[in-house]
């Protein structure tokens, strides 16, 4: 799917004109003659997340009064500037959306595309981004409702670098949109589609670049909008025929967002690690060496790499360890192509090391992590869980690269969950790899059947 060039205006509202929308009992749009058939059902169907950007708008009273109507409760991300410049209408909004039972989160301040992909601007640097999401939070805390813990890039214009920035200051990742199969819905209300055309998004999907998205179901994730103009009013027009489906499929609405709402375009965060009983690795916290030399591999480990030749790396033992009393740390001082990496051993005589992995099943892989190295500039590095499995000939394969990380002065858990073992496989392989300049270190590994 190609990134959504959302271009829509952003109107920041005055005092007065929330002033108005906030005394309005229903827009004209939200009302109905006939009476309301709100969300009642056993819920055996599962939940769906209905979420809303950029209000407090002019039309936000009309979609709570909808809302409340139907029984329905709701997640707003909204933008800092709009509450700052509403004055006490945009915070009493805010207030009525919590006593209503919504949930409020951050959309930052400015609305300012992060990455400048959708709006032709440049990225916003790392002090801008945590401004954005900072003065949005200080904004939604003064008007007196609770400190948002999840935050929605406008435009989702995101990448890994600045979901970090992100995560670091406690905000996880809701995204707008996502790849194919990772169940988040555009209602795209703000497109100026009608209010039938938005109940036909919603409820029966649609194709976007050939790729098809399916309507809403368990676990899904619905855009919509109670910040623009008419835009806002064909959507409050749409939560009827919207809750009559998800009445007749036995869906209801959930202020819970899931775990995984990247949308597949940044990395999820990692699953909590498993009990140490479930733990498939040996060795886990690498205490046990296979000498006493500093650069001694750890038992059911290897020192490992790609295009050996292209680098100058030295690998040791040091004190400081995330569990335990070893750690093991590695510096590549030299670079032009390659990696080196610590991955649980692929040597043969090591092979009573390894649990038996099964076909089908996917597998968590966790390790604890610290170092430094450029993340930016002329020669960036990069560090990334690689994971390789042992093929039905005995032979080790790459398999994928997952979630790639930020250098970090303390110890930090990164995870990264694969896909289905393919068939004839036995053995899972895994670590994190330096490809570039700069220093790694590692320890205390997991895997896990998921």
């Amino acid at each position: 799917m190609t990134r959504r060039q959302w271009r829509w205006p952003l109107v920041f509202l005055t005092a007065a004109g929330l002033a108005v929308a906030a005394g309005v009992a229903v827009s004209p749009a939200a009302s109905a003659s006939e009476p309301k058939r709100p969300l009642d059902n056993d819920c055996s169907g599962g939940n769906v997340a209905l979420t809303f950007d950029d209000g407090p708008g002019p039309h936000t009273r009309a979609m709570l009064d909808e809302l409340d109507a139907l029984h329905v409760r709701a997640t707003f991300f909204v933008v800092g500037k709009n509450i700052a410049t509403g004055g006490a209408a945009a915070a009493e909004l805010l207030r009525a959306e919590v006593a209503d039972g919504h949930s409020v989160q951050n959309h930052t301040y400015d609305h300012a595309s992060i990455t400048g992909a959708s709006t032709g601007t440049a990225p916003l640097t790392d002090t801008q981004i945590k401004q954005e999401l900072t003065r949005a939070s200080t904004a939604i805390v003064a008007a007196g409702v609770p400190k948002p813990t999840l935050y929605r890039p406008p435009y989702g214009d995101i990448d890994a670098h600045a979901d970090a920035l992100a995560r670091s200051l406690g905000y996880r990742i809701v995204m707008p949109w996502g790849m194919p199969g990772t169940n988040i819905m555009d209602s795209k209300d703000w497109d100026g589609s009608s209010t039938e055309q938005i109940v036909s998004n919603v409820v029966d999907g649609y194709t976007i670049d050939g790729n098809r998205y399916d309507g809403i179901e368990d676990g899904t994730i619905v855009l919509m909008h109670d910040g623009l103009e008419q835009e806002t009013l064909n959507a409050i027009a749409a939560l009827q025929p919207i809750v009559d489906h998800m009445n007749a499929q036995h869906l209801c609405a959930t202020t819970t967002i899931r775990a995984d709402a990247t949308g597949g375009v940044v990395p999820a965060p990692p699953l909590p690690e498993p009990a140490a009983a479930l733990n498939l690795v040996r060795n886990p916290s690498l205490e046990q060496r296979r000498g006493a030399g500093l650069a001694a591999e750890p038992i059911c480990f290897q020192h490992a790499g790609a295009d050996l030749a292209g680098t100058t790396a030295r690998w040791s033992r040091i004190t400081g360890a995330h569990r335990g009393v070893a750690a093991d740390q590695v510096t590549v001082t030299r670079w032009a192509s390659g990696d080196r990496k610590l991955v649980l051993s692929q040597n043969t005589a090591d092979s009573s090391c390894l649990a038996v992995a099964r076909p089908g099943v996917r597998y968590g892989t966790w390790v604890w992590f610290k170092g430094s190295w450029p993340a930016s500039g002329a020669h960036p590095a990069t560090v990334c869980v690689i994971t390789y499995y042992r093929d039905a000939t005995g032979t080790w394969q790459y398999w994928e690269t997952g979630t790639c990380v930020d250098p970090s002065n303390t110890w930090k858990l990164t995870g990264y969950v694969t896909a289905p073992l393919p068939a004839g496989a036995d053995a899972v392989s895994f670590g994190l790899a330096l490809s570039g300049t700069g220093t790694l270190v590692t320890d205390d590994y997991s895997l896990a059947a998921q």
